[in-house]
C-alpha cells in the first residue's frame, strides 16, 4: 500500500475507501490479481489507484480502479513482444478496462485506446506507413505515399492479430495496367488483416484486389473476379500467384521477362491474365487468356483465344523465344515505324517460329528467324519464309540467310535467297517501286543505304514488271539501273524516261554479276527488256575513289523488238521511202531483219552522264 483511506458513517454498513497500491507481476500472481498465464515473460511496474466500498452486511465490494502503467513489457508465448507500455486504465461497472497507452511492437510506435476484457486485450491507434517500403511487384503493382491507417490489435487466447483500414488517400498506386492505378486523393477503402502478428500472413482487400502473401513472399494477387478456383489450388503452394481480369489491356503494357524474377519479387512463380479486349499492335482480339509460368528455370508466357495462339519463352541469359500457331493478324508496316519503341531495350536475343499466320489477310505457311539487337548491330539471322508470295532460304541452299545493319558504320549486310511475288500488296507500304515477280540470290555488302559505297559481293536476279511511278529520292543504285533500260540513253525514244526522269520500267530482267572491291564485273551478259528493246550487257563498272560505283566500261547489244516497233524496221530496212511508199508488212520480214535489229553500242562515261557510242 502507498495509502489507504476508509470512511464509515455508524449507521451504515458500507466503509468507503480510497488506496493507492504498488504493483509488479510477483505481487499480481502471489495474490492473483490478474491472469498472466497467457504471457511468456512479463516485467511490469503497475501503480493501481482504487475506489469505493465493501457492505460488511453483503460482503459486497464495488470500486472504480485507475490502472497506470509505465514503461512495461510483455512477452506472448509465441515470443511476440510488446515493449515500452505505458498506459492508464480505468475498471468500469462490468469489470472492463478502457483507457489509452503507448507502447512499441514490430518495431512500430502506438499510441492509442485499449479495451481489456476477461483478458482479452484490444489496442486501437493510428499507423502511418511508407508506403514505397510495401511489396513490389516490379512494373505490375508499387506504391509511393506515407499512408494513416486506423489500426486494432487484438490479443486473445495467446495470439495477437492486426487490423488496418485506411481510404488511401495519400496513395498513388502505380502499375503499367491502367486499371490498377490509381492516383493520389482518389479514395479506395483498404482494409489489411493479419491474424497472427509473430507468423504474419497479411490480407489485404479493396475494390480494386485482393493481396494475400506471407513473410516468406508466399501467396497471390488477385485483379478481377472468377479466380476462387484457381486461387484454391495454389493457396497452400510455395510461391507468389498473380491472377487478373481486365477489360482492356495493350501488349507493350504485359511485355516481361526473366528480369521480374531477378527484381525485388524473386519469388514470383505464375500469372494468369484474362483479358476481354487485348490490343496486339492496333489488333483487337476479345476474350484472350495469358499463363506465365516463372517455376522453372525458363520463363514461359502461353496465350490463347480464337485468333492469337503460342507461346513466349524467357531463359537466364536474356533471349526470348516467340511461337506463333493459327493466329490472324493485321500489321500496320511503315517505313517510319521505330520498331524499339515497344521494346524500349537497348539489347535484344529473340527468335520467332510462326506456323500458319494470316497476316494482313495473307497466308505464311511458315516463319523463322532470330532478331538480335546490341548497341551497335541489328541482325535478322537464319531468316525462313515460307508463303504463296514471299519465300526466303538459305543462301544456295546452304548457307544461313541473314540481313545486318552496324549502326556505327552505317554497314548492310544481306545474303540469302529470296522470291517475292507482288500479287500481294503486303508490302506496299515497305516498297516504293512496283514490280510482278523478284527472285534473287544475294550475298552482298555495303555502306550507306542510298549511296551504296564500297559494296561488295554476289547477285543472281530475275525480275519481271519493275515499274516505278513515284518520285524515287536519287541514290547510286537508282542511277546505275537506269543505266540499263534503253529509253534513259536514246532520247529519241521518248522523254518520260530519260535518264533524268524518275520513271523506270523494265519488263524483265536477268543475270549474274560479282562486284569486287574494285569494280562490278558483268562476265556473263546479263539481260533487260524493256516494251521496245532486248538488251544483253557485258563489262563492268569501276568504283570511284569514294568507293561508289560510277565509271562505266560496258558492252551492249540491243534488238528491237519487231511488233513493238516496226517503223524502226522499215526505216532500217528500206529507209524512209519505203516508209512512205506504203512497204508491205510482210516484206519487212526477211533474213535481213535480225542482222537489222540487232544494234552494239559501247557505253562510257558515269552513271549519272553515261555516253552511248554506236559500233555499227
Amino acid at each position: 500500500f502507498k495509502n489507504l483511506k476508509i470512511f464509515n458513517n455508524t449507521k451504515s454498513s458500507k466503509y468507503y475507501y480510497s488506496t493507492l497500491f504498488r504493483i509488479n507481476e510477483e505481487s499480481i500472481k502471489s495474490e492473483n490479481l490478474f491472469d498472466i498465464s497467457a504471457f511468456l515473460n512479463t516485467n511490469i511496474n503497475l501503480n493501481l489507484e482504487s475506489k469505493g466500498f465493501i457492505d460488511v452486511a453483503s460482503s459486497e465490494v464495488t470500486s472504480f480502479n485507475k490502472y497506470m502503467f509505465s514503461d512495461s513489457k510483455l512477452t506472448l508465448r509465441d515470443n511476440f513482444n510488446i515493449s515500452e507500455i505505458n498506459s492508464v486504465l480505468y475498471s468500469n461497472i462490468n469489470g472492463n478496462l478502457t483507457g489509452s497507452f503507448s507502447l512499441n511492437t514490430s518495431d512500430q510506435d502506438f499510441n492509442g485506446s485499449i479495451n481489456v476484457l476477461d483478458s482479452n486485450i484490444l489496442l486501437r491507434s493510428q499507423l502511418e506507413i511508407n508506403m514505397s517500403e510495401l511489396y513490389e511487384l516490379n512494373e505490375f503493382l508499387a506504391f509511393e505515399g506515407n499512408e494513416k491507417f486506423d489500426a486494432e490489435i487484438s490479443i486473445i487466447d495467446n495470439n495477437a492479430s492486426l487490423a488496418l483500414k485506411s481510404k488511401l488517400l495519400n496513395t498513388k498506386i502505380i502499375s503499367n495496367i491502367n486499371e490498377i492505378s490509381k492516383q493520389r486523393e482518389i479514395p479506395l477503402n483498404t482494409n489489411v488483416y493479419v491474424r497472427n502478428i509473430t507468423n504474419p500472413i497479411y490480407e489485404i482487400d479493396n475494390e480494386k484486389f485482393s493481396i494475400k502473401i506471407d513473410n516468406k513472399n508466399n501467396g497471390f494477387f488477385a485483379y478481377g473476379s472468377n479466380f476462387d478456383k484457381e486461387i484454391e489450388e495454389v493457396a497452400n503452394k510455395d510461391g507468389f500467384h498473380l491472377f487478373i481480369s481486365l477489360k482492356k489491356l495493350k501488349f507493350e503494357n504485359i511485355y516481361i521477362n526473366n528480369e521480374l524474377k531477378k527484381q525485388n519479387f524473386s519469388n514470383l512463380k505464375s500469372i494468369l491474365l484474362s483479358v476481354e479486349e487485348f490490343d496486339f499492335f492496333s489488333n483487337k482480339f476479345n476474350n484472350q487468356k495469358f499463363i506465365a509460368d516463372f517455376r522453372k528455370k525458363d520463363t514461359k508466357l502461353s496465350f490463347s483465344g480464337s485468333q492469337l495462339n503460342g507461346s513466349i519463352t524467357y531463359d537466364d541469359s536474356g533471349f526470348t523465344k516467340i511461337n506463333l500457331e493459327d493466329c490472324i493478324l493485321d500489321i500496320k508496316i511503315n517505313n517510319d515505324l521505330n520498331y524499339d519503341s515497344f521494346l524500349n531495350q537497348n539489347l535484344i536475343n529473340l527468335r520467332l517460329i510462326g506456323n500458319n499466320l494470316i497476316i494482313n489477310n495473307e497466308l505464311f505457311k511458315e516463319i523463322n528467324f532470330y532478331f538480335l539487337k546490341n548497341e551497335k548491330i541489328t541482325t535478322i539471322d537464319n531468316l525462313e519464309i515460307k508463303s504463296d508470295f514471299i519465300n526466303v532460304a538459305a543462301f544456295k541452299d546452304v548457307e544461313k540467310s541473314y540481313i545486318s545493319y552496324n549502326k556505327q558504320l552505317d554497314l548492310y549486310k544481306v545474303k540469302g535467297s529470296f522470291n517475292l511475288d507482288m500479287k500481294s500488296d503486303i508490302l506496299s507500304n515497305l516498297v516504293d517501286s512496283k514490280f510482278e515477280f523478284l527472285s534473287t540470290d544475294l550475298n552482298i555488302q555495303w555502306i550507306n543505304l542510298n549511296e551504296l559505297r564500297d559494296i561488295e559481293g554476289s547477285i543472281n536476279f530475275l525480275i519481271k514488271n519493275f515499274d516505278s511511278k513515284t518520285l524515287l529520292p536519287e541514290s547510286t543504285f537508282l542511277n546505275t539501273l537506269k543505266i540499263f533500260n534503253l529509253n534513259s540513253i536514246f532520247e529519241n525514244l521518248g522523254n518520260e524516261n530519260l535518264i533524268t526522269s524518275p520513271n523506270l520500267y523494265i519488263s524483265r530482267g536477268k543475270g549474274n554479276f560479282y562486284i569486287g572491291k574494285n569494280r562490278a564485273v558483268f562476265t556473263d551478259p546479263i539481260s533487260f527488256e524493256t516494251p521496245e528493246v532486248k538488251m544483253k550487257w557485258k563489262g563492268e563498272i569501276i568504283k570511284d575513289k569514294e568507293g561508289i560505283l560510277n565509271k562505266l566500261n560496258l558492252d551492249l547489244e540491243m534488238r528491237l523488238k519487231v511488233s513493238e516497233n516496226i517503223p524502226w524496221y522499215a526505216a532500217i530496212i528500206g529507209g524512209l521511202p519505203a516508209i512512205a511508199g506504203g512497204v508491205v508488212i510482210e516484206n519487212i520480214f526477211d533474213d535481213r531483219i535480225d542482222e537489222a535489229t540487232t544494234i552494239r553500242f559501247k557505253i562510257s562515261g558515269s552513271t549519272t552522264n553515261p555516253i552511248a557510242l554506236r559500233l555499227d
